[in-house]
C-alpha cells in the first residue's frame, strides 16, 4: 500500500476507535484522508491522529485519487454516498448495515454488477477465532464431539443503550435495535450455517413514533428448516450468548466472545480455546482491514449480506 491513498468518510466513534489506528497500520499518514462534516470532530480527529488531508463535504473531493474509501457514517447516508462512489473504480469498506431496507440493495446491487467499484461490509464477527472454529464444527459435522444432528439456534443480545454516538442517529428514524444489532446476528449464523434464513415471526415493543429498543424474530434455515430464536434488547440485559443445540449437547459461546466456547454433553464439558488469538475488537479490526485490503476471500462483499438486510426488511414490513 505504499503509493495507494485511502480516505475515510465519516469520523465518530467506530471510526476513531477501530478504523483509523487499522488504516495507520497499513497506509503512511500522507497517503490517508478524512472527510467529515462536523468540523470540531474533523479537527479532533486530524489533531489526534497527525492527519494533514481533510474535508468537510462530498463536493470537495476528487475520488480518482483514492483506491480505498472506508464509509463509517450513519446507515441512513450510506445509500447516497456509495451512489456516488460507485461511479469510480474503487474499493469500499462499509460499516453495517449497507442500507435499511430490500429495495435500496437491489438498487446498488444493479448498479454494482455495472460498476468497477467493489464493496465490502464490516461484518467484523466472522473473523473471531471462535466463530471461524465453530463454523468448521458444524459444516463439517465434527463426529470427535459426537453430537449429533443439529436442531436449533439460539441468540441473545441485550443491554442499556450507551453507545456514544457522534450524530444520535440511532433515534432518527423508526427503526431500532434490530436494524443495529440484527445484521450482526443474522449474518453470522447464516454464514456458520451456509444457508440463508427466512422470518417466521417478529415481535417489537415500540409503537409508531419510536425505534423499537427490544424484539424476538423467529427465523429458519431456508434448507434443513432449523428453528432459529434471535432476541435483542436496547432495554434489558439479556443472557448474552449463542446457543447451538445438537442431539446430544450443544455448543455455547458469549456474542462478544472472540476466542474461546464450550462444548456440553451428557457425559462431556470443554473449554476450548480457538487457534489464532485476539485480545479485543479494535485488534479484530486489524484483521477485517488486512482481509479487505489483500482481497482475502474472507473478506464479507456486498453481495454475502443479501440475505440478512431482506430477513430485517422483511421483519419490519410484517
Amino acid at each position: 500500500m505504499k503509493n495507494s491513498k485511502i480516505l475515510l468518510i465519516g469520523c465518530g466513534q467506530i471510526a476513531q476507535n477501530m478504523h483509523l489506528p487499522a488504516i495507520l497500520k497499513f497506509f503512511k499518514r500522507k497517503n490517508v484522508a478524512i472527510l467529515e462534516k462536523d468540523i470540531n470532530t474533523l479537527k479532533s480527529a486530524c489533531s489526534s491522529f497527525k492527519i494533514e488531508t481533510s474535508y468537510k463535504d462530498m463536493s470537495e473531493v476528487d475520488f480518482n485519487n483514492y483506491s480505498f474509501v472506508v464509509l463509517a457514517v450513519p446507515y441512513q447516508l450510506n445509500y447516497d454516498i456509495l451512489n456516488i462512489l460507485l461511479e469510480y473504480d474503487i474499493k469500499i469498506l462499509c460499516e453495517k448495515p449497507v442500507v435499511s431496507n430490500y429495495k435500496d440493495y437491489l438498487t446498488l446491487k444493479a448498479k454494482i454488477q455495472k460498476s468497477k467499484a467493489e464493496i465490502f461490509i464490516n461484518q467484523t464477527r466472522r473473523f473471531s477465532p471462535l466463530a471461524i472454529d465453530i463454523k468448521k464444527i458444524l459444516i463439517n459435522v465434527n463426529d470427535n464431539f459426537n453430537l449429533g444432528d443439529l436442531k436449533s439456534v439460539s441468540y441473545s443480545d441485550g443491554s442499556k443503550f450507551d453507545w456514544d454516538s457522534t450524530s444520535g442517529f440511532y433515534f432518527k428514524n423508526q427503526q431500532g435495535v434490530l436494524l443495529d444489532r440484527g445484521p450482526h446476528a443474522i449474518d453470522l449464523i447464516g454464514w456458520m450455517l451456509e444457508d440463508d434464513l427466512v422470518v417466521k415471526e417478529f415481535f417489537k415493543d415500540s409503537n409508531k413514533f419510536l425505534p423499537e429498543s427490544h424484539t424476538f424474530i423467529k427465523l429458519e434455515t431456508k434448507q434443513k428448516k432449523i428453528p432459529i430464536n434471535i432476541t435483542l434488547s436496547w432495554k434489558y440485559k439479556l443472557a448474552n450468548q449463542v446457543i447451538i443445540a445438537f442431539e446430544n449437547g450443544k455448543i455455547v459461546f458469549g456474542v462478544n466472545d472472540l476466542n474461546s466456547y464450550e462444548i456440553i454433553s451428557s457425559n462431556y464439558r470443554k473449554v476450548i480455546m480457538a487457534k489464532g488469538l485476539v485480545d479485543n475488537y479494535y485488534e479484530l479490526g486489524k484483521v477485517v482491514f488486512d482481509n479487505f485490503l489483500n482481497f482475502q476471500n474472507n473478506s464479507t462483499s456486498f453481495f454475502d449480506v443479501e440475505n440478512s438486510i431482506k430477513v430485517i426488511s422483511d421483519a419490519y414490513e410484517r
